[in-house]
């Protein structure tokens, strides 16, 4: 059974289910794992959303996305992060997140 965008048909039924959270559902038959990098966190979705800059996620079927840990840095869509150089930490900035040197801030 062919579904629309959102939806997939299980196995040897002839009906349509919901996308599952993890998966998406262009239309037709199959429900597909997010790829990494990307995930879905509600059931009915037809694309996987890309992490945003400054988390990560590494496997397939992802449900969310993990923030980077301190002094590391990612791009959107990344499957890990980077880590910062010494004495550098990461900021967001304009939607991308990129190391940036500590100062010393006048009191």
């Amino acid at each position: 059974m062919f579904c629309p965008s959102g939806l997939y048909s299980k196995e040897g039924s002839l009906s349509c289910a919901e996308c599952d959270v993890g998966n998406h559902c262009p239309g037709g038959v199959d429900k597909i794992p997010c790829q990494p990098g990307s995930f879905t966190a509600d059931v009915g979705q037809e694309l996987c959303v890309p992490c945003g800059a400054g988390s990560f996620a590494n496997g397939t079927g992802n449900t969310h996305c993990e923030t980077c840990p301190d002094k590391m840095y990612s791009e959107m869509g990344a499957t890990s992060c980077n880590q910062c150089p010494t004495h550098w930490n990461a900021k967001k900035l304009k939607g991308y997140e990129k190391c940036m040197k500590l100062g010393i801030q006048p009191l």
